[in-house]
């Protein structure tokens, strides 16, 4: 049994990864989120906490295999309380969904339009930068712009290749998540994946 942890549950990704998650018979999930969850998915528990404070994070982080983030807001608070409750040697993997441009890695309209976003919120990158740097297991998913087209068809790139599109559907990150969560042979473990349509 594969056990994943979403912070971040409620909003329109989180409970779109939990959606494609609720589908896998070897899954047991924790949806989590700082305002309750209005669903409740029949592989999971639902459990309201708050991803800055570290002291609600720990039983909750305790022996999960994954730890899906995606979040909102004090992006740097939460990377450092969520990598300070996770015991030592614990072989859990953060899966951090971010932003593509985050690294000045995309060149071209795009890429001024998205070192344009990430200067304005600084955070946003350092809090990235502070996960891959945690000593524990990680994923970055660099999503571009999300929409809710429904194509869950995807293009991957590493830092420096051309992105394909300024789009990528939220079904399409979920469907990426849910293979990186049950795929045996840990795909994409401690990289940066950019994702689009």
């Amino acid at each position: 049994m594969v056990k994943v942890l979403t912070l971040g549950a409620a909003g329109v990704l989180g409970s779109e990864i939990t959606r494609q998650l609720e589908s896998l018979p070897d899954v047991e999930q924790i949806c989590c989120d700082v305002r309750g969850l209005p669903y409740r998915r029949k592989n999971g528990t639902n459990v309201k906490a708050n991803a800055r404070e570290k002291s609600q994070l720990v039983p909750l982080v305790k022996g999960q295999d994954f730890i899906i983030c995606s979040l909102n807001g004090d992006w740097l608070g939460m990377a450092k309380a969520l990598v300070a409750a996770i015991p030592e040697g614990q072989d859990t993997q953060i899966i951090w969904v971010t932003g593509l441009g985050i690294h000045n890695e995309v060149r071209g309209i795009y890429g001024l339009f998205w070192r344009h976003y990430a200067a304005a919120y600084p955070d946003y990158i350092e809090a990235a930068d502070y996960i891959a740097s945690s000593g524990f297991p990680y994923t970055l998913i660099r999503t571009a712009d999300l929409t809710e087209n429904g194509d869950s068809s995807y293009h991957l790139q590493k830092e420096g290749q051309s992105v394909n599109s300024r789009f990528v559907s939220r079904a399409a990150v979920a469907k990426l998540i849910t293979r990186i969560v049950t795929e045996p042979t840990l795909i994409y473990r401690n990289e940066s994946i950019g994702i689009t349509n």
